[in-house]
C-alpha cells in the first residue's frame, strides 16, 4: 500500500533529524587531530588565530582598521552570528531574525551565546538600535550581507563608526562562504574558515558520490507565515548552495512577471494563478519564511496544491524554515539531509 503524503513526511522528518545530527558529528570528527582536540569550527568562543594583530579590511564602505582578536563584538545580522561564532568571536550584540520581533539564540550557537552573554539588541523596519550598540562598548562591528541589514547598516554607518570600527558586508555576498572570508578576515579567524571549508568540502564530495540527485531542475515553494506563496530565486540561499552537490534548481527569475519580495531579493511573489505553472518540477522543497508553516502532507489536501507534479507523486520535501538563507552549521545539517532523501 502506498504512503499517504502526511505519512511520508512524518517518516522523512524523523529520518532527518538522525542524518542531520550524524552530519554534524561527522564533520566535526573528521577536523579532529590524533590529540583527540575538538573542531575548531564548532560554535564556541575560543580565542581567533594567535597571528590575530591590528589589520586593515577592505570593504565597500572603504578600508577598515579591526583591532586584534576583539573581544566585544556587535553583530547586526541574526543569520551571520552564526558564522561569528564557528569563527570565535566574542559576540556580545546580536539582532533577531525580523525587524521589530524577537528571536532565541539559534540551537546551533545557544551555548556560545550563553556563555559569552550575547544580548539580543531591537531592531526595526526603519533602523538599529544606534544607543543599544552603543551600550555595549563594542571594539569591532559587523553587519550587512543580503535584506534590510544591509540597508540599515549602510544607512547608519557614520554613527556606527564613531562607535567602533565597522566591516559592512556586501548585499551581494549571499553565500555563507564569502560571507566567512570577509568575516574571517576582521576576525583573524583564516585559520579557522580553512577547517570550515575542509569539512564542508570533504562532506559535499562524500554526497556527491552516495546520491542520486534529481533529474531536470528543483523547485522550491516557500510561505510565508499568511500563508502568500512564493519562488526561492536560483542565485540566493539554498538553491544556489545546493547546486554543490548537483542539485539543479528551477529559474524562477527568468520566469516573466515574478517579482521580488522584500529587499534581499531572495523570494520571488507567485500570484495565485501561476502556481501550477510556476512549480511544475518534478521534485519540489517546501519550506516557510521565519517560521515552519506548511509541510507536503498538508498540501496534498488543498486544491490549490494537490495537482502539482511533485505533490501527487509524492516528491515534495519538506524542510526547517533556516535551510532557506544558512550559514554553515545550517549548510552541513540540510546537507545531511539531501544524503538521506537522495541516498543511491
Amino acid at each position: 500500500m502506498r504512503l499517504s503524503s502526511s505519512r511520508v513526511y512524518r517518516r522523512s522528518l524523523q529520518a532527518v533529524a538522525v542524518v542531520s545530527a550524524a552530519a554534524l558529528v561527522t564533520a566535526a570528527c573528521s577536523d579532529s587531530g590524533g590529540d583527540g582536540s575538538q573542531d575548531s569550527s564548532s560554535t564556541t568562543t575560543s580565542s581567533t588565530t594567535a597571528s590575530a594583530a591590528p589589520h586593515t579590511v577592505n570593504t565597500e564602505m572603504g578600508s577598515v582598521e579591526v583591532p586584534a582578536g576583539p573581544k566585544r563584538v556587535v553583530v547586526l545580522g541574526y543569520r551571520l552570528t552564526g558564522l561569528a561564532f564557528n569563527l570565535g568571536a566574542h559576540v556580545k550584540g546580536t539582532i533577531p531574525e525580523m525587524a521589530g520581533g524577537s528571536s532565541d539564540a539559534s540551537q546551533a550557537w545557544s551555548d556560545a551565546s550563553a556563555s559569552e552573554g550575547t544580548t539580543f539588541l531591537p531592531w526595526f523596519p526603519d533602523g538599529f538600535d544606534i544607543a543599544g550598540i552603543k551600550a555595549l562598548d563594542p571594539d569591532l562591528i559587523i553587519g550587512g550581507g543580503p535584506g534590510l541589514e544591509h540597508e540599515h547598516a549602510v544607512q547608519a554607518y557614520p554613527e556606527l563608526e564613531q562607535i567602533a570600527p565597522t566591516v559592512v558586508i556586501g548585499e551581494d555576498e549571499t553565500s555563507w562562504k564569502d560571507q566567512a572570508e570577509i568575516m574571517a578576515d576582521a576576525l583573524g579567524a583564516k585559520k579557522k574558515l580553512a577547517k570550515m571549508t575542509k569539512n564542508y568540502d570533504e562532506f559535499v564530495s562524500s554526497i556527491r558520490e552516495n546520491i542520486n540527485a534529481p533529474e531536470g531542475d528543483v523547485g522550491y515553494l516557500v510561505f510565508d507565515a499568511e500563508g502568500r506563496p512564493y519562488a526561492a530565486n536560483e542565485n540566493i540561499g539554498l538553491p544556489a548552495e545546493l547546486t554543490d552537490i548537483g542539485l539543479e534548481p528551477a529559474k524562477y527569475s527568468q520566469m516573466p512577471g515574478l517579482e521580488p519580495a522584500g529587499a534581499s531579493g531572495e523570494l520571488l511573489a507567485v500570484p495565485p494563478e501561476r502556481v501550477e505553472e510556476v512549480f511544475d518540477q518534478d521534485n519540489l522543497f517546501v519550506l516557510g519564511y521565519g517560521r515552519d508553516v506548511v509541510n507536503p502532507g498538508e498540501l496534498s489536501r488543498d486544491p490549490q496544491y494537490a495537482d502539482l507534479p511533485a505533490i501527487k507523486n509524492f516528491r515534495a520535501f519538506g524542510l526547517d524554515y533556516w535551510s532557506l538563507s544558512p550559514g554553515y552549521d545550517e549548510i552541513m545539517k540540510t546537507l545531511g539531509t539531501m544524503q538521506l532523501l537522495f541516498a543511491k
